[in-house]
């Protein structure tokens, strides 16, 4: 079993860096802009953001929305890592992933009470998913292209 990160590993500590910020950003981001939706859609748009879980609505509040988008972050953040470790096109092996857990997502927002409460978690979802997997998909591709620049290069003499 492998135990270090063979994409990264394989990259200068500079590009190592590069990768990890990249990811952050991204991360922060998708928290960033599902805290700035939930503050445009509830105290400013009027929407009762209230789900149906257990029998009883709940209500959403910033949060668990922010939570929510940041848990959702390092987790995609966590599965590329992983995949890192053990394949060498783990930047496409994660977007599908990806892609399929974001469609999966999408029946949470259906448990709304309202249709404009659909809407915008539909919204949501889709703005943390798209930032997310565009984000997180393109530093795959950084660290995969590092990576094969390193074992193409010519040897120093």
């Amino acid at each position: 079993m492998l135990t270090t990160n063979r994409v990264l590993d394989a990259a200068t500590p500079r590009s190592r860096a590069r990768v990890r910020r990249r990811r952050w950003v991204s991360v922060l981001v998708a928290m960033a802009l599902a805290t700035a939706g939930w503050a445009l859609a509830t105290p400013l748009g009027g929407v009762v953001l209230e789900v149906e879980q257990g029998g009883a609505a709940q209500t959403l509040g910033a949060l668990r929305t922010t939570v929510s988008a940041l848990v959702a972050g390092l987790l995609a953040w966590a599965a590329l890592e992983l995949l890192e470790r053990f394949t060498l096109r783990a930047g496409v092996v994660w977007t599908g992933l990806a892609c399929t857990v974001f469609v999966v997502s999408l029946l949470g927002p259906l448990a709304a009470t309202s249709n404009t409460a659909t809407a915008v978690l539909m919204g949501l979802h889709a703005a943390v998913g798209t930032v997310l997997i565009v984000g997180l998909g393109r530093s795959a591709g950084l660290a995969e292209q590092r990576q094969a620049e390193r074992i193409t290069a010519p040897a120093h003499p």
